[in-house]
């Protein structure tokens, strides 16, 4: 399966290690617990990015789409929506996810996990431990120059 990550592209040669999740968290992981959040389409990828920024002067400089294909067998079930806790798609975020993220990174029984986004929650995001044994089957493709479309902010 392909998956999508935006970044800016000054940490495009890191961006499959989870550092920023590392550092700041996530709807699904606390901070202190690495976790690269990727998208199976790079128009999801797109929203997410769009979901963090208030203003055209916000958009990061120099953005990078980059592709990663991880093969089918890796992927478990995923969560879906009814398996989720009410409140799941609270904007400031939900502890009861965070937990289930750290345990599932704890648990380290997989290399990804398949959520439902808050912003269109019928696709789904992949999130994927870098700290698994099986990571190096992930293979990262080559970073490519992305712009979000002022229409987006009405310029």
């Amino acid at each position: 399966m392909k998956v999508w990550r935006i970044c800016k592209q000054k940490y495009a040669k890191t961006a499959f290690e989870g550092e920023g999740a590392l550092r700041a968290g996530g709807r699904w992981n606390s901070p202190g617990q690495a976790v690269v959040y990727t998208s199976e389409n790079l128009s999801l990828a797109a929203m997410e990015l769009l979901a963090h920024i208030l203003s055209v002067e916000l958009v990061p400089p120099e953005l990078v789409a980059i592709p990663a294909t991880i093969p089918e067998q890796f992927f478990d079930e995923p969560l879906n929506i009814e398996d989720l806790p009410d409140g799941w798609n609270d904007p400031a975020g939900s502890a009861t996810l965070r937990s289930m993220g750290d345990q599932w990174l704890a648990d380290g029984a997989s290399l990804v996990l398949s959520v439902p986004p808050v912003v269109i929650p019928e696709e789904r995001n992949i999130l994927i431990n870098p700290e698994h044994p099986e990571f190096h089957q992930v293979d990262v493709g080559q970073p490519r120059p992305f712009e979000l479309d002022s229409r987006f902010f009405g310029v």
